[in-house]
C-alpha cells in the first residue's frame, strides 16, 4: 500500500507557473529515484527544489502508524494487453473490463473544481495496465486515424503544459469504442498528469491501454490536429536560478561538461562526467530555449543581444552572476558557455573551469606527470625565451596544464611579469595579467582581435607570455616574434602527439629555420586524459580473464609485459561476480567503476640534434634519439606505468592510447625506473 502525499495544486495559473510546476515536478523524487543522474544528496532534497519551492507547495506526511491510503475492493482480473491498432486496424485493443476505476481516501488534488479528488485513484486505477510502449506500439500509437479526446481546445480541455505530457486516444471497432492513453515518460508521477487523468475520469472516461513513451511523441500525436500550443517561457529570473542549481549539480559529480539541446518537440539535458556523456533528463523545447536565453544574459564578454540563428560564445564569471543576486558553486570559478544552431533548436554546451584553491602550491605532478615528465618541464620553464607548446584534443586538460604551471612560475620567481591572452579567460592564474580577447562577433573578427591582443601584449613589457591557443598564421608568427625578441612564450594547439606540435606549426606557415632552432623551442609538450579505476571495485588479471573482460591477445602478452608487476593490475569492475547464479554481470551503471582521470603525457625537451633529424625529415630517428638519449616516454607507455600501478585499468590504455602489444617487454624496467 502506497503511503499518499499531497501534490501541487493543478488549478489554472498562468503560464510561468504552471511552467515551475513542471520544472520541480522534472527533477522530484519519483523522478529522481527513477534517474539516479538527477540525485543531488543533500538532505533529501531534489533538482530545482530551494529556487522554486514556495510556501504552498509543502509535502504533507502520512500520519505516524497510520497509513494514508485504505485498501480497495479487488479489481476483476486484467485481459492480456496488445499493441494499440489505429481504426481500420485488423488488430484492435481489447475492450475494458468495467471501468476500472476505485475510489480511495487520499490526500486531494483540486483540479479546476472544488471536490477534493484522490491523487492516488488516478495512478491506482491504471497503474496494472501500464506499461512501456514497444518500438512497433508507438508506430501505431503515432499513425493516422486516432481520435484525439484530449487538448487545449480538445473534447475534454487541458492546459498547454499538460498536453505536452498526455494525450488520450480513441478508436472504434465494431461500433465498440476504446481509450488507449499516453504518457510522456519521465511525467508519469507528475501532478499534472495525475490531473489529467482525474478530469478523465470524472467525465466517465477509462482506457484500456496507458503506455509510457518518449516525450516528442506526445508533440509528434497532437500535431496531427494543428500541432502544440507554444508554453511561454516563464520569468527569466527563475530560469537563472535554475540553470545555477543545474550547474552546482554537475559541479558536485565533477563534471566538466553540461549539455543542453532541443529541436522541434523535444529538448535534453546531459553531462560529460570522466569523458563519458549521461543524459540527465528530457526538457519541452519552450523550457529549453528559457534556459539558454537566461544562461545567456548573465554572462559577460559575449555578444550585446541574444540571437537564436547565431553561433554564439560567452562567459560566466562570479562577478557576472553576482548582480543576478545568484552564486557560482564554490568550486566552479567561471563558465564557458557555446551556442550553437540546429535546423529547428539550440544547443548549448557549458564548460566549468573548476577553482584552484587558494593558497594551493599544487604544480602540474598533481595532474599525474611522471618524475622525468616534472623534471623536464621545471628546466623548460626556467627558460627566459622560448616557445613552449601544449597539444591535446579536446577535454584533454591543456588550459588545467597550462595553469598551473604559470601559477607555479610566478610563485617560484614573483617578480616576472605573465601576461596572458584568451578568448575568453578560463582560469584564474594567481600573479597573472590576463587579458580577455571580447567584443568579436564572427570568427574572422576574433582572429583579428586576438592577433591585436598579442600584440599589444609584447609592447607591455612582459617576461612571460601565454598564447590561449594558437589558431592561424598570424597567431604562430606572433608567438615566435615574441620568444625571438627575449620572452618566453606558452601556447596550446591541437596536435596527436608531442613531436607532431612541430608539424602543426609547420602547416601555420612557421618557417623551417624556426622549427629547428633549439634556442626558440624550448618543450614539446601532449597529453591526454584517462579514468581512473575505483581499486573497491576493481578486479585482478585473473578475475577479469574470467569475466572475459580481457582479449585473446592481451591474456597472452600482459603477463610477459608485466612480468613482476603483473598481480598489481587492476581492470575496472564493469562486471561484478553473483554468486547465486555463479556467473559475472555487468553493472548497471559501468561508470560506477570509475572515478576521476589522470595525464599521460609526452614531455619533449629538445636539443639541436633532436631538431636536426626533424630538420631532414627523419621523424622516426628523432623519436629514437629522444628516447634513447633524452629520456623519452611516449602517452602510451606512461599510461603502461599508470597501468601497472594498478591506477588505471589496461583496457583504458589499450583503448584511449593505443595497443599495449606494441610496447616492447624489454622497455618496461627502463619505464619503472623513471617512477622509481
Amino acid at each position: 500500500m502506497e503511503v499518499a502525499r499531497s501534490c501541487l495544486s493543478a488549478t489554472a495559473s498562468p503560464a510561468p507557473a504552471r511552467r515551475v510546476v513542471h520544472l520541480r515536478s522534472l527533477f522530484s523524487r519519483s523522478n529522481c529515484e527513477r534517474h539516479p543522474n538527477l540525485r543531488i544528496g543533500i538532505g533529501g532534497m531534489t533538482f530545482l527544489d530551494k529556487f522554486f519551492k514556495k510556501p504552498s507547495e509543502t509535502v504533507q506526511p502520512a500520519v505516524s502508524g497510520q497509513s494514508a491510503a485504505v485498501s480497495t475492493p479487488n479489481r476483476p482480473a486484467q485481459q492480456t494487453q496488445r499493441a494499440p491498432t489505429a481504426p481500420g486496424n485488423a488488430l484492435a485493443p481489447v475492450h475494458a473490463q468495467g471501468r476500472g476505476i476505485y475510489k480511495t481516501r487520499d490526500t486531494a488534488l483540486v483540479a479546476n473544481d472544488r471536490t477534493a479528488v484522490s491523487a492516488g485513484a488516478a495512478n491506482n486505477a491504471s497503474r496494472n495496465k501500464s506499461r512501456e510502449a514497444t518500438a512497433e506500439e508507438v508506430e501505431k500509437l503515432s499513425s493516422p486515424g486516432w481520435k484525439i479526446i484530449t487538448g487545449t481546445n480538445g473534447i475534454v480541455e487541458i492546459t498547454e503544459t499538460q498536453s505536452k505530457y498526455v494525450v488520450l486516444l480513441a478508436s472504434e471497432r465494431d461500433g465498440k469504442t476504446t481509450h488507449t492513453l499516453v504518457v510522456a515518460r519521465d511525467y508519469a508521477r507528475n501532478s499534472e498528469t495525475s490531473s489529467v487523468k482525474i478530469a478523465l475520469q470524472r467525465k466517465g472516461y477509462s482506457w484500456v491501454n496507458e503506455f509510457h513513451v518518449d516525450l516528442p511523441v506526445i508533440g509528434t500525436i497532437y500535431e496531427r490536429t494543428g500541432g502544440n500550443v507554444k508554453v511561454k517561457s516563464g520569468d527569466v529570473a527563475q530560469m537563472q536560478k535554475a540553470f545555477i542549481d543545474l550547474v552546482a549539480h554537475a559541479a558536485k559529480r565533477r563534471c566538466s561538461d553540461i549539455h543542453l539541446d532541443y529541436e522541434n518537440h523535444q529538448g535534453k539535458i546531459r553531462v560529460r562526467a570522466d569523458n563519458v556523456m549521461m543524459k540527465l533528463t528530457d526538457l519541452l523545447p519552450t523550457e529549453a530555449s528559457a534556459m539558454c536565453q537566461a544562461a545567456f544574459a548573465m554572462a559577460e564578454a559575449s555578444d550585446s543581444t541574444y540571437m537564436p540563428q547565431q553561433h554564439q560564445g560567452a562567459r560566466i564569471t562570479e562577478q557576472s552572476v553576482k548582480k543576478k543576486g545568484l552564486a557560482l558553486p564554490a568550486d566552479v570559478s567561471s563558465l564557458r558557455l557555446q551556442f550553437d544552431t540546429l535546423s529547428q533548436g539550440r544547443y548549448l554546451v557549458v564548460r566549468l573551469l573548476y577553482a584552484q584553491k587558494v593558497g594551493s602550491n599544487e604544480d602540474v605532478d598533481t595532474l599525474g606527470y611522471a618524475p622525468n615528465q616534472m623534471r623536464d618541464i621545471k628546466l623548460i620553464r626556467r627558460r627566459k625565451e622560448g616557445v613552449i607548446i601544449i597539444s591535446g584534443p579536446t577535454g584533454a586538460g591543456k588550459s588545467t596544464t597550462l595553469q598551473r604551471a604559470l601559477s607555479a612560475t610566478a610563485r617560484e620567481y614573483p617578480g616576472l611579469n605573465i601576461l596572458t591572452i584568451e578568448d575568453p579567460p578560463e582560469y584564474f592564474i594567481p600573479g597573472a595579467i590576463q587579458i580577455a580577447v571580447v567584443n568579436a562577433t564572427t570568427a574572422e573578427e576574433r582572429n583579428e582581435k586576438f592577433r591585436q591582443a598579442i600584440t599589444a601584449a609584447l609592447r607591455s613589457d612582459p617576461n612571460i607570455i601565454m598564447i590561449g591557443e594558437i589558431r592561424d598564421t598570424a597567431s604562430a608568427m606572433l608567438a615566435f616574434e615574441a620568444a625571438m625578441t627575449g620572452h618566453l612564450t606558452w601556447a596550446s594547439l591541437h596536435a596527436n602527439n608531442a613531436i607532431s606540435n612541430l608539424d602543426r606549426l609547420r602547416d601555420k606557415k612557421v618557417e623551417e629555420y624556426k622549427l629547428c632552432d633549439a634556442s626558440l623551442i624550448a618543450g614539446l609538450i601532449a597529453q591526454r586524459l584517462v579514468r581512473r579505476t575505483v581499486l573497491d571495485k576493481a578486479l585482478t588479471f585473473e578475475q577479469a580473464v574470467e569475466a572475459g573482460m580481457v582479449t585473446k591477445e592481451l591474456k597472452e602478452y600482459l603477463p610477459k609485459l608485466a612480468g613482476p608487476y603483473l598481480s598489481k593490475l587492476r581492470f575496472a569492475g564493469e562486471k561484478k561476480f553473483n554468486p547465486e547464479t555463479r556467473e559475472w554481470e555487468t553493472l548497471a551503471d559501468i561508470n560506477e567503476a570509475y572515478k576521476g582521470r589522470t595525464v599521460c603525457a609526452e614531455v619533449i625537451r629538445p636539443d639541436q640534434t633532436f631538431l636536426d633529424y626533424y630538420k631532414d625529415d627523419r621523424k622516426s630517428d628523432a623519436l629514437k634519439y629522444w628516447i634513447e638519449h633524452l629520456n623519452g616516454m611516449t602517452m602510451r607507455e606512461h599510461g603502461l606505468i599508470k597501468a601497472l600501478a594498478g591506477e588505471v585499468c589496461p583496457n583504458e590504455i589499450d583503448n584511449e592510447l593505443g595497443s599495449l602489444l606494441e610496447i616492447p617487454v624489454e622497455r618496461v624496467a627502463t619505464l619503472m625506473s623513471y617512477v622509481a
